[in-house]
Formats: structure tokens, C-alpha cells, sequence
């Protein structure tokens, strides 16, 4: 038996890039090495906010009620060390202080496909129980037979995303398998995404992030 939740969503940029604007450009990964990719460039007024840690924008899609922010962490800022620092009242801060700026961004097309069984993740929030075959408790969902007796017996989660010069597809399914036992500044600003960061797709209104990660290598 499998217990399958999916998230999708389509969305189309306010403010489209324009095709002929993209051109290959440097990416510059973690070990030093650079990869070649279809930079993405659009100059216009942005929803931006600055540190002295990142750079963030914030691109909307249709109407506004969605949009993506990307994070930019400085150059000798570590992405995994500045990911700790992304707390709620942190993220809170940073997304309720953009303000409108002019600038130019350069942006990745980018592709992004993950897979990961999350059995020891939800063990380690306190799920582990459900995993145990002879301790898990299901008999709501299934009248127990003998010694027979339900439990999780994995939990996979698949996503995938993928930015282009018109918007943004993203996808996400996690299935559970179920086994049975027998037993702001002034002046234009400039923000090149040109070395690994972050990203998250979120509804305005609530503040709801559908999804988030992290690009540390956009081929």
C-alpha cells in the first residue's frame, strides 16, 4: 500500500527574461572549478534587500501572490554555514525587509532533480515507532490477522524544478510504503548568481514556502 502527497506548480515570471539576453557565462562551484552555463540577464526594477552577508531578490510570478527569492550569500560566506542561519525569525527579517531598487540580475537557467528516502530523517524527529514492525500501531486502517501487523516501510521524496527565461516548473511527490509483517540601497545595484545559493518558491499572502534549496551546481 502506498500513501503518495504531490505539490506541483507552474509559474510564469511577471517580467519575463529576455531569450536573446542569455548568454554562457562562469559558474563558480564549490572546489574552485568553474562550469559554463546560460546566464540569464534582466535589468528593471527588483524587490531587493542587501547585507553585509547577501544579496536577495525577490522575482514575482503572474499577479504577485507568488514569487521566488534567491539568496546570494557573499563570496567567503560558506553556503552550508550561512543555511544555519536561516531561522524563521531570520527569514521573517529578510523577506518583510525588500524594498524597490533598480539594479541588474544575472540568473541561471537551472535544473534541479532530488531524490532521498527520509526513513531516518522521521525516525529522528520521533516517528521511529511507525517504523517498527511490531510496534507500530495501524489497526484503525487495517484489522490485525494473527501476526500480521502494518509499519512504514519507507518514505521516499522526489522533487524537481526547473527556471528558464519564462518562469519556473516544479514538482514534488513523497510516498509512504507501507509493509506488512507476517512476522534596499540608492544606487543601481548589481547581482550576479554566478556561485552556489539558495532559493525558495513561496505564497505571498501566508508566507507558506512550497519550495526551497540549494544550487551549488545549476548543470
Amino acid at each position: 500500500m502506498f500513501l503518495i502527497n504531490a505539490i506541483y506548480f507552474k509559474g510564469v515570471w511577471t517580467y519575463e527574461f529576455d531569450k536573446n539576453q542569455t548568454q554562457d557565462d562562469a559558474f563558480n562551484l564549490h572546489d574552485g572549478s568553474q562550469k559554463t552555463v546560460p546566464m540569464m540577464a534582466q535589468s528593471r526594477e527588483f524587490s531587493y534587500y542587501a547585507s553585509d552577508q547577501f544579496q536577495a531578490v525577490d522575482l514575482p510570478y503572474g499577479d504577485g501572490l507568488f514569487s521566488m527569492t534567491i539568496i546570494l550569500p557573499d563570496p567567503q560566506i560558506d553556503l552550508n554555514d550561512f543555511m544555519a542561519m536561516i531561522t524563521t525569525e531570520n527569514w521573517n527579517l529578510w523577506t518583510g525587509s525588500f524594498s524597490q531598487a533598480n539594479g541588474t540580475l544575472f540568473f541561471p537557467r537551472f535544473k534541479l532533480e532530488y531524490e532521498k528516502t527520509l526513513n531516518e530523517v522521521l525516525k529522528s524527529l520521533g516517528m521511529a515507532i511507525a517504523f517498527e514492525p511490531y510496534q507500530a500501531d495501524f489497526t484503525r486502517m487495517f484489522d490485525k490477522v494473527g501476526d500480521m501487523n502494518l509499519f512504514i516501510d519507507k518514505v521516499k521524496h522526489k522533487s524537481y524544478v526547473e527556471v528558464n527565461e519564462e518562469g519556473t516548473e516544479a514538482a514534488a511527490v513523497t510516498s509512504v510504503e507501507i509493509g506488512v509483517t507476517s512476522a534596499g540601497p540608492g544606487s543601481p545595484f548589481v547581482m550576479r548568481v554566478d556561485r552556489p545559493f539558495i532559493f525558495a518558491i513561496r505564497e505571498n499572502h501566508s508566507g507558506t514556502i512550497l519550495f526551497i534549496g540549494k544550487i551549488v551546481d545549476p548543470t
